[in-house]
Order: structure tokens, then sequence, then C-alpha cells
């Protein structure tokens, strides 16, 4: 059996950039199950997958255009400190998770730096502007 659009994949993986730095695996995990064509992975991977069979093992590199986008400058905003609510330690580095009455739906941001009364933040997905490696071995196939 072939991989092909809305296939259910069973994968065990290791994502590394172009250093050679691990982003994530399956090694001490349950493999990766993902239906191709729902949007569950990034399209460059889910192209790369496209007419493999049971214990094919392959690796690739995905532009970062066809992985997590670009890095993209706007996607930097100042906001005040008391704009973020609670007790939270802040500090230059550490992930947030934020969500607003206008945005509800939590977000990801990084603290890029702190200045006073004002924290910058990075929206930025935190593999944008990157080149994926993945390294996969397909362990099961479904209809």
């Amino acid at each position: 059996m072939e991989i092909k659009e809305n296939s259910t994949v069973h994968l065990s993986y290791e994502g590394k950039l172009e250093d050679g730095i691990v982003f994530d695996s399956t090694d001490e995990k349950k493999p990766l199950v993902a239906k191709l064509g729902e949007n569950q992975l990034i399209k460059g991977f889910e192209e790369a997958l496209i007419g493999l069979t049971l214990n094919d093992e392959k690796e690739f590199k995905i532009e970062s255009d066809q992985a997590y986008g670009e890095y993209d400058e706007s996607l930097i905003q100042r906001v005040p400190k008391e704009q973020l609510l609670g007790d939270i330690e802040l500090e230059v580095g550490k992930e947030l998770i934020l969500s607003t009455e206008q945005f509800p739906q939590p977000i990801r941001a990084k603290i890029k730096s702190i200045e006073n009364d004002i924290v910058e933040l990075d929206f930025n997905h935190p593999l944008a502007g990157k080149n994926l490696i993945f390294k996969i071995k397909v362990l099961k196939i479904e209809e």
C-alpha cells in the first residue's frame, strides 16, 4: 500500500535544524499519527510522504516557506507591562500563552526584550524562517 492523499499514516520521525539541533522526535513517544489532506502536517512534510510504502525510510529537507513561513518582523509587538495580567515573572526568552477579549484563541509569544515598563513580544512561530530536516520511517498506512 502506498501513501496518498487522505491516507492515515503512522510515522516515527526526527526533526532537526540545519545546524543539527533536534527540535522534535518520536524516540520516547508514541508514533505520529496523521491523516493527509486535513492540515495536520506542514505542507512540505505531507508532500514528502506521498508515494512512500510501509517501512520506507526517508530523509528530506523542507525550506522555511513550506514549513512555518519566513520570519516576520511585523509580528513583534511592544506592549506595556500592565497589559500582561497576573503575577507572571517576566524574563527575556520566556514563552507566554496569551489571549485577549479581541483574540480569545490562545496564542504563543516569546519575550524578546524588556525595557522599563515595555515588553517586546515576538509572535512568530519558534521555527519561522528556519529550514527543517526530517528523517522518517513509515510504520503503518491506513486508507
